[in-house]
């Protein structure tokens, strides 16, 4: 009786909690890393100024993305990890909306493509019950 009590693994009560952070922030810190290095060497295409312009708010938008998945990892807040997921899931749609227009340099066909990946982005999120407090 008592080897059946050693070989038995310890009952687990629930399963293990896995928090937002674990899984969003390093993606977002190589995104952000991504992007640095791209400001910094420049891109191939010369890009209009105001694909520029949201180059950068994107870039600024994944930064504060980072501070609010730290700020939500200290508070342990739901909607802290739900508003640094909406603000990725805006600043990704922003770095496809300059991905799209600086390969076609079509201005409205990338608007276009930003906003579908919003939408998905949201689609998904709702589907797979995030429990957002937003």
């Amino acid at each position: 009786m008592a080897n059946d009590a050693l070989e038995r693994p310890p009952e687990r009560r629930g399963t293990p909690r896995r928090d937002n952070e674990v899984v969003w922030l390093p993606a977002v810190m190589g995104l952000l890393v991504f992007q640095t290095l791209t400001l910094v060497h420049g891109v191939q295409t010369p890009l209009p100024e105001d694909v520029q312009v949201v180059y950068v708010a994107s870039l600024g938008l994944v930064s504060m993305s980072v501070l609010l998945l730290l700020v939500a990892a200290l508070r342990q807040s739901q909607l802290w990890r739900s508003l640094a997921v909406s603000v990725l899931a805006i600043g990704v749609a922003a770095d496809v909306f300059v991905a799209t227009s600086a390969a076609t340099g079509a201005i409205l066909e990338a608007a276009l493509t930003g906003l579908l990946i919003v939408a998905i982005w949201a689609t998904v999120w709702s589907i797979t019950g995030s429990h957002s407090a937003l």
